[in-house]
């Protein structure tokens, strides 16, 4: 029976020690750590000997402290599926983890066995797709826009060249009065200004670069 219990307690670490996964267990009370396997080690770049003498919330940044307590002291039993959390590495490096752990006796403590589950990659990802997204929806939006300015210039030019080729006209055939003329160029002033305008908007509708004054 102790051979055989031997045997399944040195099973049960090298499941733990050997998890692809960073592990670690900590105490409830001092929130020491107590273990960590291999995984932890690489991930984190601490040693083991480093790791059992610091807390849990050297790993974490100064202001998650308080919500990490809170956290903890919520603890009781059973499984944990703490959520999202920031840590940092030995260098500093910051990453976003998943947190499963569990309450166990370990060592006459009460302790919490932690798997850690790095999705700094995946949630960066998730940040660049979305970005993308954005910069497409505003892409068609501006495009939308030019589309719409385009066939508003062009609509307008078409209104303006007949406003133009009548004063035009009116202009030649009354020569004689002294007040139609006059009338005629601010006729022919106003709609070459709108001309401008509509010339704008096809730039804009073009993508040509404009310089509006």
């Amino acid at each position: 029976m102790e051979e055989a219990l031997r045997n399944s307690e040195k099973q049960y670490r090298a499941l733990f020690e050997k998890n692809p996964q960073p592990m670690w267990i900590y105490d409830l009370e001092s929130l020491r750590f107590l273990a960590v396997n291999n995984a932890a080690v690489d991930h984190y770049g601490y040693s083991k000997e480093e790791f059992l003498r610091m807390t849990i919330t050297d790993i974490r940044p100064p202001n998650d402290v308080p919500a990490l307590l809170e956290n903890v002291a919520r603890v009781t039993s059973g499984l944990d599926r703490a959520g999202i959390w920031c840590h940092r590495k030995k260098d500093g490096t910051p990453i976003l983890v998943e947190i499963t752990s569990h309450v166990i006796g370990f060592a006459d403590r009460k302790a919490e066995l932690v798997m850690v589950n790095d999705i700094t990659d995946r949630k960066r990802a998730e940040a660049e797709k979305e970005n993308l997204q954005n910069q497409l929806q505003q892409s068609q939006k501006i495009e939308s826009v030019g589309r719409l300015a385009g066939g508003i210039a062009h609509d307008y030019n078409n209104m303006l060249s007949v406003i133009i080729g009548r004063a035009e006209l009116a202009k030649m055939r009354s020569l004689n009065s002294a007040s139609l003329p006059d009338d005629l160029d601010q006729i022919l002033q106003a709609a070459m200004r709108s001309r401008d305008i509509t010339q704008k908007l096809l730039a804009f509708a073009r993508k040509q670069i404009i310089a509006p004054k």
